[in-house]
């Protein structure tokens, strides 16, 4: 343990957030993303979902990933889910096999199936959040409130 580093100087706190961030692992909007949560949202602690399509395993039906989800929730006592999908998502573009725009609103849906899902599991006591990621005309990533 002779190479100790001490990032930040901040010290441990055992104390689960009570935040989720569940985003796409495509490493092109995941600094964005993580400073929209954090500066414009206003959440520092938060636990992570990182996976590629976000929530599509939902829609799926992918019971591992699913399960993963359910321990987060109620093992560390979620109360509210900030949930992102992304433009030009290679992993829905890889599944769905269609046109942006279809693809677009497939990912609308999903954020929308997300949410009504939780929300109807946990009788409302969880605040959930939807985003999609876009970009605009000047290829600036701008985050729309679904």
């Amino acid at each position: 343990m002779k190479n100790k580093t001490l990032v930040n100087g901040k010290n441990f706190i055992n104390k689960f957030p009570k935040n989720l961030v569940i985003l796409c692992s495509d490493g092109r909007f995941v600094n964005q993303t993580m400073d929209f949560v954090e500066k414009k949202l206003k959440i520092e602690k938060k636990d992570l979902m990182v996976l590629p399509g976000s929530v599509v395993f939902l829609r799926l039906k992918e019971k591992n990933l699913i399960n993963r989800l359910k321990l987060l929730i109620e093992k560390h006592n979620i109360n509210r889910i900030i949930v992102f999908s992304h433009t030009d998502c290679g992993f829905y573009k890889e599944t769905f096999k269609t046109d942006p725009e279809k693809i677009k609103n497939i990912q609308i849906e999903d954020l929308n199936f997300f949410k009504s899902n939780i929300q109807n599991l946990y009788k409302n006591n969880i605040k959930v959040e939807t985003y999609y990621v876009d970009l605009q005309e000047n290829k600036k990533v701008c985050f729309i409130k679904v």
